[in-house]
C-alpha cells in the first residue's frame, strides 16, 4: 500500500535547460550545473534534461574525473534524497555522489538531508558518457488528513513512510483508549483505514496512529506517532412540507417546502417530476412551486458528496376540483297579509 500511494501521489518533473557555469563555488566553471526544484514534490522524482556530458571538477577532484553539479531545493518534510542515472550509458565501476562535498554515498543509495536547502549535489566519474540524471526526494513519516464526515459515511485516514506491518490505529479521545475502535475498518497492519461513525457518535474522535519509520537512519529511532481528528455530523435528513400536498384547480399551484437537517453544508437541491429522483429536473432551489399533479422528489447532496451519498424524499401532489354549491331548485312563496279594523263604539 505504501508503494501504491507513493506512485499515485508522486510527480515527475523534467528540467528543460541547464546553466553551463557552476554557481556553488564547489566546482570549476566548466562543470554543467542544474537547478532541481522539488519543493512541491516531497515524494517524487526530478529528471534533468537535456542529456549532458560531465565536465570540469568538484570538491577537489582532478582529471580524469569529470563532474556535474545540482542545486536542490526540497519540501520541508523531506529527510533524504536519492541520486541515479536516468538514461544513457552507465559508467563502469563504482559510482558515488556527495552533498556539499561531504561523505561519498553510492549512487542509488539514499543520503540523509537536513532542511529544504538549497543543497549542492555533485557527481564525478571518469568518462565522456552523455546522461540524464534523476533525483528523488523522500519525505519523513506523515499521517492525515483531519477530516469531517457524516453518520453512515466514511472518512479515509492514511500513514506514509511507515512500515505497514508495524502500523496501529486506536481512538484516544473521548473515552478510554479504543472506545471508538469499532468505527475503524482496520486497526493494525494497514497504512490506510476508514472511520465510519454510527448513530449517537460524538462531535469528534481523535485517532492515534503509530508505526516504525521506513526511512531508516534518516528519522529518529523508535516508533513515530501522531493524532488525526475526525469530526462527525448527523446524517442528512430531508423532508417536504406539506406531504402529501394538494391545491384547488382554480389556483396556480402549491409551494413545496424542502426541510433539511444534518449533513455538512453547503447543500445542493434537485427537484424532479418523478419518484426517487427520476424524471426531469424541474427545480434547483430548496423550495419548489408545483403547478401540476404527480409525484415529485427532492434530492439533497451535502458538502461531502460524492464521498457521502445523497438522500431523496418523495411527495404526492393532487389537484382538487373546484367545489360546486347547489341550493336546490327555485321555489315560489305566497305571502298572505290579513288586515283587521277596530270599530270604536
Amino acid at each position: 500500500m505504501n508503494r501504491l500511494y507513493a506512485i499515485l501521489f508522486s510527480f515527475l518533473f523534467i528540467q528543460s535547460s541547464f546553466d553551463t557555469i557552476a554557481q556553488s563555488g564547489l566546482c570549476d566553471p566548466l562543470t554543467p550545473f542544474y537547478i532541481a526544484d522539488l519543493t512541491n514534490i516531497p515524494n517524487g522524482t526530478w529528471v534533468s534534461a537535456p542529456p549532458v556530458q560531465r565536465n570540469g571538477n568538484c570538491c577537489g577532484t582532478s582529471s580524469p574525473d569529470r563532474c556535474i553539479e545540482f542545486e536542490i531545493t526540497l519540501a520541508p518534510n523531506v529527510v533524504a534524497i536519492n541520486f541515479n542515472i536516468a538514461s544513457g550509458a552507465i559508467p563502469p565501476g563504482a559510482m558515488f555522489y556527495q552533498i556539499g562535498c561531504g561523505p561519498q554515498v553510492a549512487v542509488g543509495s539514499p543520503i540523509c538531508v537536513n532542511g529544504p536547502g538549497p543543497h549542492t549535489l555533485t557527481f564525478c566519474k571518469p568518462g565522456n558518457n552523455v546522461n540524464t540524471y534523476a533525483i528523488t526526494s523522500i519525505a519523513g513519516p506523515s499521517v492525515g488528513p483531519t477530516d469531517t464526515t457524516t453518520v453512515g459515511c466514511s472518512s479515509r485516514m492514511y500513514a506514509e513512510q511507515l512500515i505497514e506491518s508495524t502500523i496501529t490505529w486506536t481512538s484516544v479521545y473521548p473515552g478510554v483508549p479504543g472506545a471508538y475502535n469499532s468505527y475503524l475498518s482496520c486497526t493494525s497492519g494497514c497504512d490506510t483505514t476508514y472511520a465510519t461513525p454510527q448513530p449517537g457518535a460524538p462531535a469528534y474522535v481523535d485517532f492515534l496512529v503509530c508505526g516504525q519509520p521506513s526511512t531508516g537512519a534518516c528519522t529518529p529511532p523508535g516508533d513515530f506517532c501522531d493524532t488525526i481528528r475526525i469530526q462527525f455530523y448527523p446524517e442528512i435528513n430531508n423532508m417536504i412540507s406539506p406531504n402529501p400536498a394538494s391545491f384547488c384547480a382554480n389556483t396556480s399551484g402549491i409551494l413545496l417546502d424542502g426541510i433539511v437537517n444534518g449533513g455538512l453544508p453547503p447543500y445542493q437541491y434537485t427537484w424532479t417530476n418523478g419518484a426517487n429522483g427520476t424524471g426531469s429536473t424541474v427545480g434547483n432551489l430548496q423550495d419548489y412551486f408545483a403547478t401540476a399533479s404527480g409525484t415529485y422528489s427532492l434530492t439533497v447532496r451535502d458538502g461531502k458528496f460524492p464521498t457521502c451519498p445523497s438522500t431523496v424524499t418523495n411527495v404526492s401532489v393532487t389537484v382538487d376540483l373546484v367545489p360546486i354549491v347547489n341550493a336546490g331548485s327555485d321555489q315560489s312563496f305566497l305571502l298572505s297579509i290579513k288586515s283587521s279594523t277596530t270599530v270604536k263604539p
